[in-house]
């Protein structure tokens, strides 16, 4: 019996499968996939971000990205610091050890992305990305 639902969108549902399956395979090394996102980001960025700038990146609003910022540090996979011309804000920078389980996050994240692009031609890829690039602006137009 086929468990897809024609009343959920196509989009919807391909990232409601990839969000289970990172759950399920970034719980073996012990990340969440929004503390993973948040990893790859740091590591992305070699100077610091504020926590309003790792959000805005997310898409997450600020008391999401606290908490997920207040767990990576208490297992030492980044550092903040306030910001040295306003105290006010934080600065957020990914360790060693976030860098280190970061790396074990990222073999399960490809093994996601390699299956769901698993069959599909790269000139098809290209252009589903192109639209769905589209798609991002039309609805960041109506925000």
């Amino acid at each position: 019996m086929d468990s897809q639902c024609s009343d959920i969108p196509l989009l919807a549902q391909i990232t409601r499968l990839q969000f289970q399956l990172m759950h399920q395979f970034l719980s073996d090394v012990g990340l969440y996939p929004g503390q993973f996102f948040v990893l790859q980001i740091l590591s992305d960025h070699p100077e610091e971000l504020s926590q309003k700038e790792i959000g805005a990146m997310l898409m997450i609003k600020p008391s999401s990205v606290n908490q997920i910022i207040v767990n990576l540090e208490k297992a030492s996979f980044i550092t903040r610091s306030h910001d040295t011309k306003d105290r006010r804000v934080m600065r957020v920078a990914i360790t060693e050890k976030g860098e280190d389980i970061l790396k074990q996050g990222k073999k399960k994240y490809d093994l996601i992305q390699n299956k769901t692009r698993e069959g599909i031609s790269s000139d098809d890829l290209t252009g589903f990305d192109r639209i769905a690039s589209m798609m991002i602006a039309n609805l960041k137009d109506m925000q």
